[in-house]
């Protein structure tokens, strides 16, 4: 299914939703609304924009633009607000720990979340460019008490702070909360993946979404076929 969309399209903020289609295509004169900043999808429902895995066809598009989302009219997907995306700890987390401290309370941040300490180290020869391996730690959380955080699995690595010359702990890592309730993603990411694009003059406004496995390797044509 593809769908062209020149009027108004706009899913439901209060239940779920999904919408599988090979190719989305806002037209100029179109506008497709998954969620506001005055009415963004609620927390504790999810929409979902699925591009299906299916090769573009040569015969109706030659120039392979289809299979994902292209925009050129106006967009706008919002989802339930996380207070705070990306929040500060309050003590080094090392590996084998099941909880870390925050500095504030994260107020929005629940059971199931999805979060990402970043490699904190400083890194020496060796260990930079093709040689680089990232140490960052993705983890679910299972438990939220004020400024407490519980782990589903132990830390693999430590992820320590930032100090002075003399050896002073000056600063913490932050710590990213990545899950989100308004998703646009591929059917298959190791098939054919999808992709988005704005364009013209597209008027486009996108907060607190995830867009997850998607991607082309290239702008142009991908197969000679």
């Amino acid at each position: 299914t593809c769908v062209e969309v020149d009027g108004r399209f706009s899913f439901r903020t209060d239940a779920n939703t999904r919408l599988k289609v090979i190719n989305l295509m806002v037209a100029e004169g179109g506008s497709l609304e998954v969620g506001t900043v005055a009415r963004p999808v609620a927390a504790g429902v999810t929409a979902e924009i699925v591009i299906a895995d299916q090769a573009p066809d040569p015969a109706i598009d030659p120039a392979q633009l289809g299979t994902g989302v292209e925009g050129l009219g106006r967009v706008r997907m919002h989802g339930a607000t996380k207070t705070p995306t990306f929040a500060r700890l309050a003590e080094e987390p090392l590996a084998g720990q099941t909880t870390l401290t925050f500095e504030q309370p994260v107020t929005s941040w629940k059971a199931g979340d999805h979060i990402v300490i970043p490699d904190t180290r400083q890194l020496r020869e060796g260990e930079r460019g093709v040689r680089f391996l990232s140490q960052d730690d993705s983890l679910r959380i299972v438990g939220v008490s004020g400024r407490q955080v519980t782990l589903s699995v132990p830390l693999k690595r430590d992820h320590k702070g930032a100090r002075t010359p003399e050896g002073t702990l000056e600063f913490l890592p932050h710590v990213g909360n990545l899950s989100r309730n308004v998703i646009v993603r591929s059917e298959n990411p190791a098939g054919v993946r999808g992709h988005m694009i704005f364009m013209a003059r597209a008027d486009v406004d996108l907060r607190y979404v995830e867009v997850r496995e998607m991607g082309r390797t290239r702008m142009g044509v991908l197969a000679s076929a």
